[in-house]
């Protein structure tokens, strides 16, 4: 009934290479003042949901997209959301908002880059902006961005989250702080470096029992390249985990999750290509630790039933790599078996694995 998306000019710089390539190369993209308006009608539905089910009717397909696309800019963004919900009308109002990418590509083309990174708004009110680092391309070839985010707690946000989620979110507090680098050399570079913090985590099944509780997770970014499928992680630290698993008198496990229908089938294997000649994801984690960590065990389907629990569980884990190569991963760690009217069991397990030539 009223206007869902309006956009004051847009402007598109496509190339005669996208006809070679069939896929899309653009030299330039620029949104100027974009003004988009959602609804939440309450009960998790939203106006635009005839659309979304439209979107998900289309076929499904597992060639993963190819474009290369350069020089993004939005100027003046605008978005307004109406959230009806049962204590009455919530509005939240994002302006002034700017976005400058450089590049985004998934194909081998040399194009020239005028743009440097930044991110830039209002959001109800309170005033962000990236610090941006770098002349224009024209000149280096390569710019820095940082996002830096301080105690964002998700509370205010979880009502938001898609109820077709296979779990409830029920608290989180994000810190961040990311730098985002292009360059242009012999081969284009998008890279994340870091660190990711998430603290006072909670997680629940649909039905609202306990899953996941955390006091803090944090990762450091070595190298995260997502156009190149690489994620190198320096490390990463849970303190304080604890999870609950049951089976039910059915012999339902809570813990096995029932995965979105389109899953991306991808081979791993060293040295080889995936599908549609793209490489695999590679994955590496240079060091992963788990401190005061408790798993809950309960199961009704045997009788009388069982209840397990796990406690002190300290890990420590180096050289994870995926796919596995030939250096090999080490592992260490200990734990605590409670158990009433007797004397608590220690164990400690140690070891080390790599692939067979």
């Amino acid at each position: 009934k009223a206007k869902q998306l309006q956009i004051a000019r847009a402007y598109v710089d496509a190339e005669l290479e996208s006809l070679l390539r069939l896929a899309p190369v653009i030299d330039a993209i620029t949104l100027d003042a974009p003004a988009a308006q959602l609804t939440h009608l309450g009960d998790g539905r939203y106006d635009v949901d005839d659309i979304l089910e439209r979107l998900a009717q289309a076929p499904a397909t597992d060639a993963p997209l190819q474009f290369a696309l350069y020089n993004l800019t939005l100027n003046g963004g605008s978005f307004d959301f109406a959230d009806h919900t049962a204590s009455g009308l919530r509005q939240h109002s994002l302006r002034a908002l700017h976005l400058a990418v450089p590049f985004l590509s998934t194909l081998e083309s040399k194009r020239t880059v005028k743009v440097v990174p930044r991110l830039a708004f209002t959001l109800n009110g309170s005033q962000f902006d990236t610090t941006a680092e770098g002349t224009p391309f024209a000149q280096t070839q390569k710019g820095e961005a940082s996002l830096k985010i301080s105690k964002l707690d998700l509370a205010a946000y979880l009502p938001y989250l898609p109820s077709s989620l296979p779990v409830r979110l029920q608290s989180a507090v994000v810190d961040a702080d990311i730098r985002v680098a292009f360059e242009q050399a012999q081969q284009q570079k998008l890279a994340l470096s870091g660190t990711l913090k998430v603290s006072n985590l909670a997680v629940a099944d649909t039905a609202g029992a306990p899953l996941l509780a955390l006091e803090s997770m944090e990762a450091s970014l070595a190298d995260v390249r997502p156009l190149d499928r690489v994620v190198n992680l320096a490390s990463l630290d849970i303190h304080a985990p604890t999870v609950q698993g049951t089976r039910n008198r059915a012999g339902r496990i809570n813990l096995a999750l029932n995965a979105t229908k389109s899953v991306v089938k991808e081979r791993a294997n060293t040295g080889a290509k995936g599908q549609n000649g793209l490489k695999p994801w590679s994955l590496s984690l240079e060091r992963f630790a788990i401190h005061r960590g408790a798993l809950v065990w309960a199961d009704e389907s045997i009788q009388p039933p069982a209840r397990l629990n796990l406690a002190e569980l300290e890990l420590q884990a180096k050289t994870l790599r995926w796919p596995l190569g030939a250096t090999p991963a080490t592992l260490e760690g200990s734990a605590t078996v409670p158990s009433k009217g007797r004397k608590t069991a220690r164990l400690a397990f140690k070891g080390e694995g790599a692939e067979l030539r």
